[in-house]
C-alpha cells in the first residue's frame, strides 16, 4: 500500500488517474464534439430549407454560427373596397311649423375582398375573408373577419330638430376548421345554442336627436343598440376570455347619452 491513503492500492490511483485525464479531454474537446454532432443532424435535414441556408459552417463542416438569429417569417395580404354613398331630398308638408324638412340616407360599406396570412416563407397563404375562427392564423387575436361591413344612417331635418336612425350591419361568418372541435356549438343572440357552426348577419340599430332650443343652446341624446342585441357567443376560440369578439360586436347592450352644447 502507498503511505498517502493506508489501505489503497496502486491500481485504485491508476483508476483515478485514468478518470481524471478523461474528464479533462472531455471538457477540452466539448463544443467541438457538440458542434459535430449538430452539424450531422443539420446534414439529415433539406438544406434546400430556409433554415439551413441560414445556418454557417467552418472549413470543417461544423456549425459556425446563424446567419439570421431572428426573423420576421410571416407575411399578410389584404385587399378590399370602401364605398360611401348619399342621397338626399326636401319634402313638404312633413316640416315643423313652416320650414321645410330634408331626408336624407347614407351609406358607409366595406367590401373585404382578401385577407391572407402567411406562417412562414414558402407556406401557403391562408384566406381569413368571412372567417370567425381562422385557425393556423399568426393574426388569430384579431378575431372576425366579415366580408361585408356597412352603417347606414336615415336623417331628418327641419328647423332645429334633427334625428337620426343607423342601422349597422355586420355580415355573416363561418369557421375554416371544425376538425379539431366536432361537438362545438355557438350561441345565438339569445344564449340558446345553435348548430351551425357560422355566425349569422347581425343587425345593430341606434336612434339620436338633437334640438336648438335657443341661440347656442343644444340639446342632444340618444339611445344605442335600441334592442339590446345579444353579441355571438363562440367560446374561448378568440384566443381570450370574452366568449365573443368585442372589437367587432357590442358586448355593452342598450345605452342611453345625453347631454348640452353651449356656444358663447
Amino acid at each position: 500500500t502507498l503511505p498517502i491513503w493506508p489501505g489503497w492500492r496502486p491500481q485504485y490511483w491508476i483508476g483515478c488517474a485514468l478518470g481524471a485525464v478523461t474528464a479533462v479531454v472531455i471538457f477540452l474537446f466539448y463544443r467541438d464534439l457538440a458542434a459535430g454532432v449538430r452539424g450531422q443532424v443539420l446534414d439529415s435535414a433539406d438544406l434546400a430549407s430556409v433554415f439551413c441556408r441560414n445556418a454557417r459552417r467552418n472549413m470543417f463542416g461544423q456549425l459556425d454560427g446563424i446567419t439570421i438569429p431572428s426573423a420576421n417569417l410571416a407575411a399578410a395580404r389584404t385587399e378590399g373596397v370602401d364605398f360611401e354613398l348619399r342621397y338626399a331630398f326636401d319634402v313638404n308638408g312633413i316640416g315643423i311649423d313652416t320650414a321645410p324638412a330634408t331626408l336624407a340616407v347614407r351609406l358607409l360599406g366595406t367590401r373585404l375582398i382578401a385577407l391572407k396570412f402567411q406562417s412562414e416563407a414558402g407556406a401557403d397563404f391562408l384566406d381569413c375573408a368571412g372567417i370567425y375562427v381562422c385557425r393556423n392564423n399568426p393574426f388569430a387575436f384579431s378575431g372576425t373577419s366579415p366580408k361585408w361591413k356597412g352603417t347606414t344612417r336615415f336623417s331628418y331635418a327641419s328647423g332645429p330638430l334633427q334625428v337620426f336612425v343607423d342601422w349597422r350591419y355586420i355580415h355573416s361568418m363561418k369557421s375554416v376548421d371544425f376538425s379539431d372541435f366536432p361537438d362545438l356549438k355557438v350561441g345565438d343572440d339569445t344564449g340558446q345554442v345553435v348548430d351551425n357552426q357560422k355566425i349569422g348577419a347581425w343587425n345593430y340599430f341606434d336612434l339620436a336627436v338633437s334640438a336648438e332650443i335657443r341661440d347656442g343652446v343644444e340639446l342632444y341624446g340618444g339611445v344605442e343598440n335600441i334592442f339590446d342585441k345579444k353579441p355571438p357567443i363562440v367560446g374561448d376560440l378568440f384566443g381570450v376570455s370574452n366568449n365573443t369578439d368585442p372589437t367587432t360586436y357590442d358586448v355593452i347592450g342598450t345605452r342611453l347619452y345625453f347631454g348640452t352644447t353651449l356656444r358663447f
